[in-house]
């Protein structure tokens, strides 16, 4: 297995409720309050057994609960607002053992995963969540393609996404060789494949759909997508496809979700 395991840890209810509270203070202090309040709010509907506002949250002595509690509202701060999760872990003291975007539900997600499939990975805003995924498959040996929307130097410096095969897309014009242009569907239908074909054990991620269906419209990218799947379904390979379900139009959503496996993040 990949990493260290979560140590076990002393912690009560009282002890969350606490560092919720001086947590929640510090994040009005350096993020948008309204945003912040919206989150807790939405949170706390997933959770029912957790009561409260402003930042005072009642456990009644649900430590589990609370402790997953803690871990959606970091996640959908990072998602929403882009918040480092180190500022979630310097207030949670019973994550400290977990370095930064490493979990054993990560782990347990990413063991499910299954050769020859292709999985839509919905998520909100940047695909931070997703990239950790895709982390833990690099790690693990698997030969990896990304074609992203993202800057390879920025993937390498920010996810630690070496060691790989990376391609950008972008419409810029440069002469480096691993620029993708949007419009050339062709071109990441070829890449994509090949890479297929040479790598047994293969881990693609196509990240910018979004992107990709604002030049060429959602018919040829559900094309690619689906063409992609088939391909993926004769090989020992994953694909991975990210998309933030509020940037596409829900008929193209449904036929993805119909495709391909999904896994939610939101």
């Amino acid at each position: 297995m990949l990493g260290s395991r979560v140590k076990v840890m002393v912690v009560n209810a009282e002890d969350i409720e606490k560092s919720f509270e001086q947590m929640y203070s510090e994040l009005k202090d350096i993020q948008d309050q309204t945003l912040v309040k919206e989150i807790l709010e939405e949170v706390l509907t997933e959770h029912p057994l957790i009561s409260g506002e402003n930042g005072n949250i009642d456990l009644s002595g649900n430590t589990e609960e609370g402790i997953q509690f803690t871990r959606d509202f970091a996640r959908r701060c990072n998602q929403l607002l882009g918040t480092p999760e180190n500022f979630f872990l310097s207030h949670f003291y019973w994550e400290a053992d977990r370095p930064a975007g490493d979990s054993p539900e990560m782990e347990e997600l990413v063991d499910g995963l299954a050769s020859g499939r292709s999985y839509l990975v919905k998520e909100y805003g940047k695909s931070k969540t997703t990239y950790q995924m895709f982390k833990y498959l690099n790690d693990r040996g698997f030969a990896n393609l990304c074609v992203s929307r993202t800057k390879p130097t920025i993937l390498e410096s920010e996810y630690g996404l070496v060691d790989m095969e990376s391609k950008w897309l972008t419409d810029i014009y440069l002469t480096e060789n691993n620029l993708i242009n949007p419009t050339n569907v062709a071109q990441i239908n070829i890449i994509v494949k090949d890479f297929i074909k040479h790598n047994d054990h293969g881990a693609i991620l196509l990240e910018g759909i979004e992107y990709l269906i604002y030049y060429n419209g959602n018919d040829s990218i559900i094309k690619l997508l689906f063409s992609l799947n088939e391909n993926v379904m004769v090989s020992e390979s994953i694909l991975i496809v990210p998309v933030d379900p509020k940037s596409i139009d829900p008929k193209t959503l449904y036929l993805l979700e119909k495709d391909l496996e999904v896994v939610d993040f939101t």
